[in-house]
């Protein structure tokens, strides 16, 4: 583009910083000293944007845009990025980078959008052997395809209003062998909405409180679903059990919960036999 800048390349020869991920409580400001290894976008007077026609990371080096406040509204719009999937990008609050993609859609660097952060994507995205953590919004991205090792991480974040993101959507997520796609919400569901999703030989879904609307599910040899202790613990949930002495109830979901010999009380019933849509409970102990 005529109106962007020629090629920004960050190469730090092989010395990370110390955070790939940063805080979203990080003031760039007063930190940025002691965070040495990160290179940093900083905006002048009236200038609250940067254009690129490329930007290369590579040897370890991570990217960073720098306001005059923390809740500075700074855009990164490039056309290509390139790199050795050693170094990263970092969105934090009230930032948006837009990657239009003019070649390849193989994104070769991690990626990290804090909450009220965007990221523009193309329609047809490959994670190959990078890490993606988003806590805002990504938007334009259909497919998703994670290879060679690659960690894709949603957590419960918020659109820059501030509203709460409790869902995504893609059409596909493939998660290749050896890949992570991992889901965490603290307190409520989230909502997976995609037409297909499909987990490959040694690739594996993990996370809690996840809701999965889709329509075709594959899971092939070797792939995994894993939602290890993510399920209500000790007594706890909407219908759970009542444990006296060595005497328990059992927990309540769409029935009530099975009665001990001595009467105690067992959990109660709650969400639907024929359709559950709620988390479980769990018993007495």
């Amino acid at each position: 583009s005529s109106d962007a800048l020629g090629t920004l390349i960050i190469n730090n020869n092989g010395v990370a910083p110390l955070l790939a991920e940063l805080s979203s409580t990080f003031t760039a400001g007063s930190q940025y000293p002691l965070d040495g290894g990160r290179a940093w976008l900083h905006t002048e007077a009236g200038t609250k944007s940067f254009a690129f026609n490329n930007i290369t990371v590579k040897g370890g080096g991570y990217l960073g845009l720098m306001g005059t406040s923390v809740n500075d509204t700074l855009t990164l719009d490039t056309y290509d990025v390139s790199g050795d999937r050693t170094g990263g990008l970092n969105i934090l609050p009230y930032q948006r980078a837009t990657f239009r993609f003019a070649g390849s859609t193989d994104f070769p660097a991690s990626l990290y959008i804090r909450e009220r952060g965007q990221a523009y994507m193309p329609s047809n995205w490959t994670i190959q052997g990078v890490n993606v953590v988003n806590i805002g919004a990504i938007i334009g991205a259909n497919a998703i395809q994670l290879k060679a090792g690659a960690t894709f991480t949603i957590r419960t974040g918020l659109t820059v209003a501030g509203a709460q993101i409790l869902q995504t959507t893609f059409d596909s997520i493939v998660v290749g062998g050896g890949c992570l796609f991992t889901i965490t919400s603290y307190n409520q569901i989230y909502t997976i909405n995609a037409q297909s999703v499909t987990v490959s030989g040694a690739g594996q879904i993990s996370g809690s409180r996840i809701t999965f609307n889709v329509s075709t599910f594959w899971v092939r040899e070797g792939g995994l679903v894993n939602l290890s202790h993510a399920a209500a613990v000790n007594g706890t949930g909407m219908g759970p059990g009542v444990s006296i002495g060595s005497y328990a109830g059992g927990a309540g979901h769409g029935g009530q919960g099975g009665i001990p010999a001595l009467g105690y009380a067992a959990g109660s019933f709650y969400g639907s036999l024929q359709s559950p849509q709620l988390f479980g409970s769990q018993g007495g102990a």
